[in-house]
């Protein structure tokens, strides 16, 4: 700032200096902030992404948002996450809607709550392709055995 007002004679024109350096950095501030708001009305879960990215991506927006001076509160970010989730996601985002009180939830319980449901989602996944790979084999063995006593 010294820099700025360096070759002011008079405390008005340091004044001066001063306002019209800081108006600019208004308008800066102003331009990031509605940047940041469209960041933030366009968030929307991928299909292919999981809660803890999206939970990262979505705090990282809200958290500059915060920084600018945006007072945006978490029932806002829970509600907006809530609306953007993937479908998979629908049967526990009613359930979460109708026994929690949105307006007290924090982030962090929200993204908990959805990370454990994702981990069952995974399980539940993993566990028909163990059967699955079981039943290729013991549909081969199954083949095997009786093309063996085709031949014979």
């Amino acid at each position: 700032m010294f820099e700025k007002v360096a070759d002011a004679t008079t405390s008005k024109e340091t004044w001066k200096i001063l306002q019209n350096s800081l108006q600019g950095v208004d308008k800066v501030k102003k331009v990031k902030l509605q940047t940041l708001r469209a960041d933030f009305e366009v968030l929307k879960m991928k299909e292919s992404e999981c809660i803890s990215d999206y939970f990262s991506k979505g705090k990282a927006v809200v958290n500059q948002l915060r920084r600018y001076g945006e007072d945006i509160k978490d029932v806002r970010v829970v509600e907006k996450i809530l609306r953007t989730l993937t479908p998979k996601f629908d049967f526990v985002v009613c359930a979460i809607e109708e026994s929690k009180d949105l307006d007290s939830m924090m982030v962090e319980q929200l993204e908990g709550s959805l990370q454990a449901h994702e981990e069952k989602i995974k399980r539940r996944q993993e566990v028909p392709l163990e059967q699955l790979l079981k039943t290729q084999a013991s549909f081969k063995d199954y083949v095997g055995e009786t093309s063996y006593r085709g031949n014979g």
